[in-house]
């Protein structure tokens, strides 16, 4: 039997449940650096330098495949909707569509004391957003992503700024480990830095980018080094929507969810995001008929 790591008020009826309490601390170990690796795992396709809107490009899917259990064992919530491995593609499709991930990392060091419980099941991380690409309408600029003011972050936070991160995928030599170790996402701005184009020394071709924390909730089959669920909180819309830049039809979408769900289907349909505007997804949130009816099809 594969031995499970989940909520003590869960059951599956197929596998044999082991709270926390009866393990040993080797076992609490294997639990943690094998939960820990698979949230690696889970941004690992988008570490490896492909650039592009298209879920495909990165393999993404299959990934997911190879991480989560099969069929309805595997549940997800996504910053509060709930669903299977459809709500994680949807996110990362709609986020790519105008973004590219340059970097991501995985806080919290294999080998450090487990301090309490909650150290097994709750990882916290950053990724790196680079605006590339149009986005409902919003052009990328070198300062589309910047604030305006000084950064805030919560006590204890350390945060890295004016970082360069050259858009090949390589990790940054210069950037510590150590960044948004958050216990909540809410309310918490991220820095700004600058991107370079493929390396290109010229500062023209330099483009702000934003660093965005996430937290996650995770509980597998540690046997397996397989997923049951997920829960990923990070605060990217509303990140976007509060940049100078953001125009407010951008800004208006980024605030709706009922437009954010009708760009995944647009998106999951195969509509290139370039074709979908802020105010193509405000009237069809409107539920006008005719979009209703369109959108019944996809």
């Amino acid at each position: 039997m594969p031995r499970v790591f989940a909520r003590p008020c869960t059951s599956l009826s197929a596998f044999q449940m082991k709270p926390y309490s009866t393990m040993e601390c080797g076992a609490e170990r294997q639990t943690h650096d094998m939960l820990r690796h698979t949230v690696e795992r889970l941004w690992h396709p988008f570490t490896q330098g492909y650039r592009g809107a298209d879920l495909n490009i990165y393999r993404f899917r299959e990934n997911l495949a190879g991480l989560c259990c099969p069929g309805n064992i595997f549940t997800c919530q996504v910053n509060g909707l709930l669903g299977g491995t459809r709500v994680l593609e949807d996110f990362f499709a709609t986020l790519l569509s105008g973004f590219d991930i340059v970097h991501a990392s995985v806080e919290g060091s294999r080998g450090k004391p487990l301090s309490n419980p909650a150290d097994i099941c709750n990882y916290t991380g950053y990724y790196v957003l680079a605006h590339t690409r149009p986005f409902l309408g919003w052009q990328p600029s070198p300062a589309s992503l910047r604030s305006t003011g000084p950064t805030s972050a919560l006590p204890g936070t350390t945060i890295r700024s004016s970082v360069q991160y050259e858009f090949n995928g390589a990790t940054p030599e210069t950037a510590s480990r150590s960044a948004f170790l958050l216990n909540d996402c809410d309310g918490v701005e991220a820095t700004d830095a600058t991107a370079t184009l493929d390396g290109d020394p010229d500062p023209s071709s330099k483009i702000s980018t934003l660093i965005v924390p996430f937290t996650t909730y995770v509980e597998g089959l540690v046997d397996q080094s397989r997923l049951s669920h997920v829960v990923l909180r990070t605060p990217v819309m509303e990140l976007l929507r509060t940049r100078p830049e953001c125009p407010e039809a951008v800004q208006k979408c980024l605030e709706s969810r009922e437009a954010l769900k009708i760009f995944a289907t647009l998106r999951r349909a195969g509509v290139k995001p370039e074709l979908i505007t802020a105010t193509t997804l405000l009237s069809a949130s409107k539920r006008d008929p005719a979009w209703m009816s369109a959108l019944g099809i996809l």
